[in-house]
């Protein structure tokens, strides 16, 4: 696989939280796609050319007229310009587009060659690589309640001849008064290598382990092999957001067993009379099952799943529970 898309799973990875059961009257938030007044379309990159820093502005996002619904945003990468006259080769880097506002970033040349190229990086180069990534996703905007989840409507258009991805990382943040930094505590991401011609609705499962205060969202057009002409079209964008306490499974709305599974998931709710919606996603947001207006105890087959963590969502009486299980 691209190092690109490496890099990014190492640090999706490492963002990943055990999510608590959240009992929750949930409200929706969307996010406007008419303007970027949301959001930062490009980033200031500052790339170590020796002991010269060269100052880089790039623009990746743009308006697109016709978006699922009005307009929508368009990602594309763009090329890094001036290297050639300190005699480096030209380099196009993927397109970032954050929800909030980004900071600049400082990488070495020789970070960037090892990703384009698909060379190996040495620790310090991934940790200074880490550490930019950290102060990115450590911006957003400030947020009241647990972000649940985040619908959107995406078109991914490659570039001709070009395998290119397009990826969606959520980060929700809390300050940390001690330490004066922001902590990440939740996290969800989506991923693509599929052309799509007409807009597709996306769920992306956002899982916390403690209530945040503010939310980033960074849309990613590109890998190692990324070409400027390819473009991630992202529209209509909704999170769910919870405002009650966080609980234990057993106390809330239902209850699931086993957890770890491998055959079956038999869900027990606490309301055995009234009838509920329950669904299975996995962590890019892919649905695996649903069910709605079910009473009483029901089954979710797993055995034909692949392993993994999924996200298991309950609504009954308009109250939202969401729950990890793992399949093995």
């Amino acid at each position: 696989m691209k190092k690109t898309v490496l890099i990014l799973a190492f640090f999706m990875f490492l963002f990943s939280t055990t999510k608590n059961s959240y009992a929750q009257q949930t409200v929706i938030t969307t996010y406007d796609c008419e303007t970027l007044t949301d959001w930062a379309p490009g980033l200031s990159i500052t790339i170590q050319v020796g002991i010269f820093p060269l100052p880089i502005n790039l623009t990746f996002a743009t308006l697109d007229n016709n978006g699922h619904n009005g307009k929508a945003i368009k990602v594309s990468p763009a090329a890094v310009t001036g290297l050639e006259a300190l005699g480096f080769p030209a380099v196009t880097l993927p397109g970032i587009l954050q929800l909030g506002h980004n900071s600049s970033a400082t990488v070495d040349l020789a970070t960037i060659t090892a990703l384009i190229e698909g060379g190996s990086l040495d620790p310090a180069e991934l940790a200074a690589l880490g550490g930019s990534l950290m102060n990115l996703m450590a911006k957003g905007l400030p947020i009241n309640g647990t972000p649940d989840d985040m619908t959107a409507w995406v078109k991914f258009v490659p570039a001709p001849e070009i395998v290119d991805t397009a990826t969606i990382v959520i980060t929700a943040t809390k300050w940390n008064t001690a330490t004066h930094t922001s902590e990440i505590v939740g996290s969800g991401n989506y991923f693509t290598g599929t052309a799509m011609s007409q807009y597709q609705k996306i769920n992306v499962p956002i899982a916390c382990s403690a209530a945040p205060d503010s939310i980033s969202m960074i849309v990613m057009c590109g890998n190692s092999q990324t070409d400027v002409n390819s473009a991630f079209y992202i529209d209509d964008i909704q999170f769910t957001y919870g405002i009650d306490a966080i609980s234990d499974n057993n106390s809330i709305t239902f209850s699931f067993y086993p957890n770890p599974a491998t055959n079956n998931i038999t869900i027990t709710p606490a309301e055995s009379t009234q009838p509920y919606h329950v669904a299975l996603y996995d962590m890019n947001g892919k649905l695996i099952y649903a069910a709605s207006s079910v009473i009483g105890n029901s089954t979710i087959e797993v055995s034909n799943v692949a392993n993994g963590i999924y996200v298991l969502d309950f609504v009954q009486n308009d109250i939202k529970t969401t729950q990890k299980v793992v399949v093995r």
